[in-house]
């Protein structure tokens, strides 16, 4: 998303630092995306912020939108690696009004160790096109996830 996001003019409110290096690399003027990072305990090999300052910040803040990742999408709802990484993500999707998951097909039937939130929490599921996920699209569909299919890998 950050290289769809650098150049307009929004605000990104992130914990992520890699997101935030990406949109500052890809901003071609001053009046592209303007970028908050929240503090917090630097996750290790994920460049996130996590922990109760970065929990503190994020609730400081009201999103239009939210863009989550995920470690692992099944019929039962999203989860992720760490109970830091989604202690965060859960206080960002308190804080918006829309729910965006991003997954590739590759996390598609996984299950990682955390439970973020169910499918009927999120409103939106950005992926790439699998031929091996029809089956969870369409039962993803039929609890009533909207669903965007891209050609991207």
């Amino acid at each position: 998303m950050a290289r769809y996001l650098a150049n307009r003019p929004v605000t990104v409110i992130t914990n992520s630092i890699l997101i935030a290096s990406q949109i500052d690399l890809e901003r071609q003027s001053k009046y592209g995306a303007e970028v908050l990072l929240t503090g917090g305990l630097i996750y290790p090999e994920a460049g996130m912020l996590v922990g109760p300052q970065a929990i503190r910040n994020i609730r400081e803040y009201h999103a239009r939108w939210a863009f989550l990742s995920v470690g692992g999408i099944e019929t039962e709802g999203a989860t992720n690696s760490s109970q830091l990484v989604v202690e965060t993500q859960r206080a960002i999707m308190d804080q918006c009004e829309t729910r965006v998951l991003l997954a590739d097909h590759s996390k598609f039937g996984r299950k990682s160790l955390c439970r973020l939130c169910g499918i009927n929490e999120m409103d939106l599921l950005i992926t790439n096109m699998h031929s091996g996920q029809a089956d969870l699209i369409d039962s993803l569909r039929s609890q009533g996830l909207d669903i965007i299919q891209t050609n991207e890998s």
